[in-house]
């Protein structure tokens, strides 16, 4: 008898109450991830540029970027001047620029727009992450003329 009950039991439970009304209803969610993207860098100081030597790599600026984009992004540098410009007799100084462990040399003879990629990646940045922007003036032989040397850098964060 208990076996009938139980094989009753299991043929009821998978079954269900098959005599019962439903009825369902649906709710479909959705949202939106808005997009971040963003770059900055501090102001730079002032530097004194050795006439016979140069300079080693120096920081000159930090900074932090984000970008949420699933195909990744890019950052690329670009010089107004393609180095540092003296800005009476238009002397160029060329520089290597270095972003953490990627660098680039700025000098005037590279390919215009005096730009180029410090980093290129496939998938997002997931926190703000911080950046050092060091330069370096090589060692030449010609003695660097004295002047007021300027070159402005543009930073840009651009999403796949």
């Amino acid at each position: 008898m208990r076996k009938k009950f139980i094989i009753c039991l299991i043929i009821l439970l998978i079954t269900g109450n098959i005599f019962a009304s439903s009825t369902s209803a649906i709710l479909d969610l959705h949202g939106t991830v808005e997009e971040v993207l963003s770059i900055n860098v501090t102001e730079a100081p002032n530097l004194e540029i050795d006439a016979n030597k140069g300079f080693k790599k120096k920081t000159v600026s930090t900074g932090t970027y984000c970008s949420n984009s699933l195909n990744g992004f890019e950052i690329a540098v670009s010089s107004a001047n393609g180095g540092f410009k003296e800005i009476i007799n238009s002397n160029i100084i060329p520089y290597t620029i270095y972003f953490d462990n990627n660098s680039g040399i700025l000098a005037s003879n590279i390919i215009l727009p005096n730009s180029f990629i410090l980093i290129e990646t496939d998938a997002p940045s997931l926190t703000v992450e911080s950046f050092k922007i060091k330069i370096a003036i090589a060692n030449e032989d010609a003695l660097w003329a004295s002047g007021i040397y300027k070159d402005s850098l543009t930073f840009i964060l651009i999403n796949k």
